[in-house]
């Protein structure tokens, strides 16, 4: 029998107050195999805390530096991948052959490319003439709420926090809580792979509990999603500015005066992703209309009008610098 317990600030503790607990059923043999804690308010604010508490070392190190903690993650990954494959079966009832020979390698590759990625990262500018010039950099945002699907429990998973971390964010991640036992054992392979405290957390719990308070939380200025068109629909709610237009999954999003990104993808249906991010720009998103959707790839899969948003885990910064006409200058890319 599998105890879960929460990863925070570099440890694997048990929630912060005593909970009840649900449990984890093997879908095969309707098994009771482990047990998941039901999460608590106070075990996201905590975590959230830890977070932000990381940040500011995590986001200052070298673009190498945060590669090598995901490159050493995707190794740990690789090394475990029949222990990995064997929870993800018996949680997820897939078989055996499908987690260990595609998602879990799947798994560590994401982790693998965005570690690469961020070594590879560029910027632009834009020549004024004797006027000057103005370039964009990028910044991480902060802590960034990852928010994964029981289907593809680490696959997705690390679809959503190997972008996160690799540009600079911390994360407090929420797996299902119908499949959790691969995301357990995956922050312990964190704590391993030798990331500076409190710049990965995972909260385990239900969605109306651990889910809501991330959504919600003022500090985290980031949200990343991959679930039911309802559920999205209302994170988005939830996250939005008051002055925002209530999202429209099927239809559309028009976003207005909005200060957080929120991106939203499900899995084997059109649909919507949506982002918000500077503030007064409005935005009118629409679905990219193919079976599958990924949130790295938001500014490939919609149509943005009045903004162009290069990343939904960095925020872009416009500055304008003025030279002499004899003069070049050239602002890099962190993050």
């Amino acid at each position: 029998m599998i105890e879960i317990s929460n990863l925070r600030s570099g440890q694997m503790l048990e929630p912060s107050s005593h909970v009840d607990r649900m449990p984890v059923i093997n879908p095969a043999t309707a098994e009771t195999i482990g047990t998941v804690p039901v999460g608590t308010v106070e075990d996201v604010d905590l975590a959230v805390l830890a977070a932000q508490e990381a940040f500011p070392i995590w986001s200052g190190l070298p673009a190498s530096e945060r590669a090598a903690c995901l490159y050493r993650l995707a190794d740990l990954v690789d090394a475990n991948v029949h222990e990995l494959a064997r929870l993800e079966t018996d949680d997820n009832g897939k078989p055996l052959a499908l987690a260990r020979d595609l998602e879990i390698p799947r798994a560590a590759s994401n982790l693998r490319f965005f570690a690469g990625a961020i070594l590879h990262t560029r910027s632009e500018a834009y020549d004024l003439g004797g006027m000057g010039l103005n370039y964009s950099l990028h910044r991480p945002r902060g802590v960034a709420a990852c928010i994964a699907p029981w289907n593809l429990p680490l696959y997705l998973f690390t679809w959503k926090i190997a972008p996160a971390l690799a540009t600079g964010n911390t994360v407090v991640a929420k797996p299902s809580e119908v499949t959790p036992l691969s995301a357990f054992r995956f922050s312990q392979l964190a704590i391993e792979a030798g990331f500076p405290p409190g710049v990965f957390n995972v909260v385990h719990g239900r969605g109306d509990v651990v889910g809501q308070r991330l959504v919600e939380h003022p500090n985290v200025p980031t949200i990343t999603f991959t679930g039911g068109t309802s559920t999205g629909a209302r994170i988005a709610a939830t996250a939005a500015d008051a002055s925002a237009d209530t999202p429209q999954a099927t239809t559309g999003v028009r976003i207005r005066s909005a200060s957080r990104a929120v991106t939203s993808s499900r899995i084997g249906s059109p649909t919507s992703i949506m982002i918000r991010s500077a503030p007064r720009a409005r935005r009118t998103l629409r679905p990219c209309g193919t079976a599958s959707a990924c949130v790295t790839d938001a500014p490939r899969c919609m149509q943005i009008f009045e903004a162009v948003i290069s990343s939904p885990l960095s925020r872009p910064i416009i500055r304008s610098r003025m030279v002499r006409p004899s003069q070049t200058s050239w602002q890099g890319l962190r993050a």
